[in-house]
């Protein structure tokens, strides 16, 4: 029944409506599930991430899918419409990822999933970089390399991190803050979580897209459930010293617009939580506040013996977790004359 749908010849509305015309998309996706509430039919919808571009993905459709109605939206965002069935898909391509809708009987969802994914990775985690203030963003695959491991935090005493992260998911707490020098492996941390939780995550490193409402109320209202910011020193100081940006991070922790399954997690390199503002780190609001430090040797010695790895070379007694990934830079040539 579902390879059926692609022994036909594609057809191709106008080449392109223009973005002003996203309502027609809507106009026909809603007609199309009023026919098949009339015929009687089920409705389901799944979403797929697919890494590959928009060459790659017109070419993988337009081969598979050979006499469908494609109604092409905008460049990189269009509509694809079984019109014996009524089953249909839309896609939205970036530059190196494509993001399918797929819509209509679950044996359909179901042969298109397991085609698509013969032919392309699906990114089951993805990061949304919103990187500039008009709130544009691109969606990049979660690194799945160098996952953490429970000898990395002897801090959490004996709680795995597997523990750890499923209480913090199931708290009614918004924030997590995780605080301490550099190479700790805060970011490692938060791979983790995403991965062990197979979530997605916002994430921001421009200071300036904090200062628009706008990216608050996508992160509520968007697919995404954790929004991180890292290297957060200076937004978390107090309100009392000038920080106009925490009380965005107050109503989104348990404030007025807050919502339970909506986590903020927060790296910072301050030595202390004095320097932070005492409302964000309030019981209820923030679930806990985790002091990454530096390993002892023999706290590096188990976790070198986890990882089967060499310990790497003693630096004032102590390690970081990037020494463990991380070859040391070779500063032997630093001096060296160059000529010819």
């Amino acid at each position: 029944m579902f390879e059926g749908t692609f022994n036909k010849s594609m057809q191709h509305l106008p080449a392109q409506l223009g973005s002003q015309d996203n309502s027609l998309c809507s106009l026909i996706t809603n007609n199309l599930i009023t026919q098949r509430l009339g015929n009687g039919s089920s409705t389901f919808q799944r979403e797929i991430k697919a890494s590959c571009t928009r060459p790659q993905f017109i070419e993988w459709m337009e081969q598979g899918f050979p006499d469908l109605l494609h109604v092409q939206i905008e460049p990189y965002y269009g509509l694809v419409i079984d019109q014996d069935s009524k089953n249909y898909f839309e896609y939205h391509c970036s530059n190196r990822h494509t993001t399918i809708n797929i819509c209509g009987d679950m044996e359909y969802i179901l042969g298109f999933k397991r085609l698509i994914s013969r032919d392309f990775r699906i990114n089951v985690n993805y990061i949304e970089w919103v990187y500039d203030d008009r709130g544009s963003s691109i969606n990049v695959p979660l690194g799945l390399e160098n996952l953490p491991v429970d000898e990395m935090y002897p801090w959490l005493n004996g709680e795995t991190l597997a523990s750890f992260y499923d209480r913090f998911m199931q708290s009614s707490a918004n924030i997590l803050l995780l605080i301490g020098p550099p190479g700790t492996g805060k970011t490692t941390f938060i791979r983790g979580l995403l991965a062990h939780t197979q979530s997605s995550a916002m994430v921001t490193y421009d200071s300036s897209v904090l200062n628009r409402d706008s990216v608050f109320s996508d992160f509520i209202d968007g697919d995404t459930d954790i929004m991180v910011i890292e290297d957060s020193d200076t937004l978390l100081q107090s309100r009392s010293e000038g920080n106009n940006m925490m009380f965005r991070f107050l109503n989104v922790g348990d404030g007025l617009i807050s919502s339970k399954h909506k986590k903020m997690i927060f790296s910072t390199n301050l030595p202390s939580i004095n320097d932070i503002d005492p409302a964000l780190i309030r019981p209820g609001r923030c679930f806990d506040v985790v002091k990454f430090e530096p390993l002892t040797i023999g706290q590096s010695q188990k976790l070198a013996d986890k990882l089967g790895k060499p310990m790497p070379n003693e630096k004032n007694n102590t390690f970081s977790i990037a020494e463990f990934f991380n070859e040391p830079i070779n500063t032997s040539s630093v001096n060296r004359k160059i000529g010819f």
